[in-house]
């Protein structure tokens, strides 16, 4: 889970929260987007998931960002440790 998002203000708005890979993957993917529209009335908190599963390479090293952008009004952010993680499994090919 990326985070859980408050809306604060009674107004729809979008709220559009991605992850960055780099470098991008074997299969090509550097990126992946997840997008939400709340309502501080009808949904004040929503959480943020973002699910792929990632071709990694033996020997390299990948450093992996998060984005946030809204289309408009008020939010709140909540990234702590039971809110913001990332797990991952291993395969062998």
């Amino acid at each position: 889970m990326i985070g859980l998002c408050g809306k604060n203000d009674a107004a729809y708005h979008s709220g559009y929260i991605g992850l960055t890979m780099v470098p991008a993957d074997a299969d090509g993917f550097g990126a992946r987007w997840t997008v939400k529209t709340q309502h501080s009335t009808v949904q004040l908190y929503e959480p943020r998931t973002i699910r792929h599963i990632y071709n990694l390479v033996g020997g390299v090293t990948y450093t992996v960002s998060m984005l946030w952008s809204a289309g408009g009004g008020s939010w709140q952010w909540n990234n702590g440790p039971h809110a913001a993680f990332m797990s991952g499994k291993l395969w062998a090919k």
